[in-house]
């Protein structure tokens, strides 16, 4: 569900950000999977960094 919530976000931050353009609510929804996994892999290096330390 936060993905679809996510999605949407995108999709108005596409209309209100000049030169940001998504195209369709599934680009939005492909565009918010990404943007998950990348920050789930860095929080990932940040949290691995800072047991170790």
């Amino acid at each position: 569900f936060l993905l679809a919530i996510n999605a949407v976000v995108v999709l108005l931050a596409s209309d209100w950000v000049e030169g940001f353009t998504v195209h369709g609510f599934w680009a939005a929804l492909a565009f918010s999977m990404v943007m998950t996994l990348v920050s789930s892999v860095l929080e990932g290096n940040v949290r691995a960094k800072v047991v170790r330390a």
